[in-house]
């Protein structure tokens, strides 16, 4: 081979070698920071689209985020006020715990945040025989509760978390789990709070509960979620960011590493790919719904609320809206609520938005001839 040839082959080498590592960064790249969890994902909490992740739809043990579920229940079900005397059963529970005595007399919401701050395994058996009687019992609320919002890869043995090899959930149905936890505004105040003291309600010593959620001091935007780890399971983390009136929430399974931060990355990395962006205004026409029986026969509807959807920087949300049509009999008042329409967007996200009437339509009034013939034919009993 001579030396020119030489030198062209070597060229052609490092050029290949050069493509080939790109390809590699950018594949990585392409994963976010979230390369040590065997399972991640980050959704939308007002659609629950997806916005990146992998393998988040395969089913894995989910550790203590299995006590998320545990307290939207517990607050479903019971009241924060509620005494709950403490069974010597659910007193020292192996794993985490907020070392609760037998009989002795705790409110529900000192148990809330056991459970949801310290991971209390002792807090999650009270509060399952508090809400059911049994923790049996409540692990059928569990399960029901997951059908409920339509999970297809959610199953629950138990109220804490212990391993259980038909104990699972994926990615992305703990995250579909926890936006709906957040909806509620109590346990979104129980998951934020970094420190609680409790009140007791008897003569003791009382608790003084950390949350032992890092990313409540770590980063800005957090504001909310729940950490969870089992030897068989690996490090589990749900969290929860917010950012200019947009929540992000992220979880990740099986995480080798500090997940910590696979969460402040996939939130950046989402926060700066995306904007929030009102697509729909108050008010906007959508068309209208005939009118049976009134002085016009059909009537315009609106929609009753703004819309704002993440729609990725540089591009436009283009939607297409879809509404039920029906037909109303008068009389039709202003403002009257007609269910909701479905929005859909190109990038993928939907949403429902309430529709309401914008106007009124009274009923038509008879012709004169018409009324005098219904009295005449009422005198004489014909119907």
């Amino acid at each position: 081979m001579s030396r020119k040839v030489g030198i062209k082959v070597l060229k052609r080498i490092i050029v290949c070698l050069l493509i080939l590592t790109m390809m590699i960064g950018g594949t990585a790249h392409a994963e976010g920071e979230i390369s040590s969890a065997q399972a991640a994902v980050a959704i939308d909490s007002m659609s629950g689209t997806v916005l990146m992740g992998r393998n988040y739809n395969t089913p894995m043990g989910m550790a203590s985020t299995t006590k998320i579920m545990t307290g939207i229940l517990a607050l479903e079900h019971g009241n924060l006020a509620d005494v709950v005397t403490i069974h010597p059963s659910a007193s020292g529970i192996e794993g985490s715990s907020i070392y609760l005595n037998p009989n002795e007399k705790v409110t529900l919401e000192t148990l809330l945040y056991g459970l949801l701050l310290k991971s209390g395994n002792d807090a999650a058996v009270a509060i399952a025989q508090h809400i059911s009687g049994s923790e049996a019992e409540f692990v059928k609320l569990m399960n029901n509760k997951a059908a409920e919002l339509g999970l297809k890869n959610t199953h629950f043995e138990n109220p804490h978390g212990l391993y259980a090899d038909t104990h699972y959930t994926t990615a992305y149905e703990l995250a579909l789990i926890f936006r709906y936890c957040m909806q509620n505004p109590d346990f979104a105040k129980i998951t934020g709070t970094s420190v609680y003291t409790e009140v007791p309600p008897e003569e003791r010593e009382a608790r003084v509960i950390y949350n032992a959620n890092k990313l409540l001091g770590m980063y800005d935007y957090a504001d909310g979620g729940k950490p969870g780890y089992t030897p068989e399971t690996g490090r589990t983390l749900v969290a929860s960011a917010s950012k200019n009136g947009w929540r992000v929430i992220t979880v990740t399974l099986n995480s080798t590493k500090e997940d910590w931060q696979e969460h402040m990355n996939m939130c950046d990395e989402v926060f700066g790919a995306y904007s929030l962006q009102k697509v729909i205004s108050k008010g906007d026409g959508l068309g209208t719904f005939r009118v049976k029986g009134g002085e016009y026969n059909e009537v315009a509807v609106v929609t009753a609320a703004d819309v704002y959807v993440p729609v990725r920087n540089g591009t436009n949300a283009g939607k297409k809206i879809d509404v039920q049509q029906r037909t109303l009999d008068a009389p039709v008042a202003g403002g009257q609520d007609m269910g909701h329409a479905s929005v859909t967007f190109e990038n993928g996200f939907s949403v429902q938005v309430p529709v309401v009437t914008s106007d009124t339509v009274e009923k038509k009034s008879k012709n004169i001839i018409v009324v005098i013939w219904e009295i005449i034919l009422a005198l004489f009993g014909v119907e």
